[in-house]
């Protein structure tokens, strides 16, 4: 996540190449996709794509549409994972 960053060592003035972004995923009770198919809601409240995959007999479930600055020690803002949950209902 820190291409930049070790690129402009080398030359200052390069152009960033990497745009960072970021998502939230929470485990959820297996019935929520069936086995082996996974799902996505591209009708979610604002706009954003929602994907379920089943995953050890739960179901993943997230986005990855949030655009964010690369982070040693990333983490799940409440908000996010609030939303998740609303739209999984």
């Amino acid at each position: 996540p820190f291409t930049d960053s070790l690129r402009k060592l080398e030359d200052p003035d390069c152009k960033n190449a990497v745009k960072g972004a970021a998502g939230t995923h929470v485990v959820l009770p297996g019935y929520y996709c069936a086995d082996g198919i996974g799902l996505l809601d591209i009708n979610t409240s604002d706009g954003r794509f929602l994907f379920f995959l089943p995953w050890q007999g739960s179901t993943l479930v997230g986005t990855t549409d949030r655009k964010e600055d690369a982070v040693s020690s990333p983490g799940p803002p409440e908000d996010e994972i609030q939303w998740i949950l609303n739209e999984a209902e």
